[in-house]
């Protein structure tokens, strides 16, 4: 949700009117501490999971995807008029494929919110997963227990990471063509 908002904001004066006062207030309180409210609404399980995680990644999503769209030479936009295009040409032709590299950072600084949210999120409340192992080996005092919670963290991250390397090398290697 956080790219295609950030690229609307980064286009549409109305998308930004509308959204960026909600963004604004929402954007410095950290996911962490949405983990009480998100215990009240939606408890332990999967669904609490997915929306802290959501929180962690919405926000690097807009801003780099917002800033992408902005940072397109204003020279081509101008051109790109001066030919005929209409603003929804200009925006899907020339301002998002210009905002990709600043999209897959972003898709990048997420994933790493999201796992610290993640983690986070399981250590204060769950009853499966790594952050939910990595506090049980705690408890029981396994400190592997711990470690391979840990390292299935790292492991998962870096798999997700590369997934997500590769995806950009090949767009943006198509889009260059």
């Amino acid at each position: 949700m956080g790219l295609p908002l950030g690229l609307a904001m980064g286009w549409f004066n109305v998308a930004e009117g509308l959204a960026r006062p909600i963004f604004e207030i929402i954007r410095p309180i950290p996911p962490v501490a949405w983990i009480p409210l998100t215990i009240f609404w939606f408890g332990i399980g999967l669904p609490g999971k997915i929306f802290i995680i959501w929180l962690g990644g919405l926000v690097p999503c807009v801003i780099n995807a917002y800033v992408g769209v902005k940072m397109t030479n204003p020279t081509l936009i101008q051109m790109a008029r001066t030919y005929g295009a209409s603003d929804w040409q200009i925006f899907r032709q020339l301002c998002i494929p210009s905002a990709l590299p600043m999209v897959f950072g972003a898709l990048q600084i997420a994933l790493a919110c999201c796992w610290t949210n993640l983690v986070a999120a399981e250590l204060l409340a769950a009853d499966a997963g790594p952050g939910f192992m990595i506090t049980m080996g705690r408890r029981l005092a396994m400190p592997e227990m711990v470690v391979l919670g840990m390292f299935m963290v790292g492991l998962t991250g870096a798999f997700i990471g590369v997934i997500i390397d590769r995806v950009e090398k090949r767009l943006l290697a198509g889009i260059r063509r």
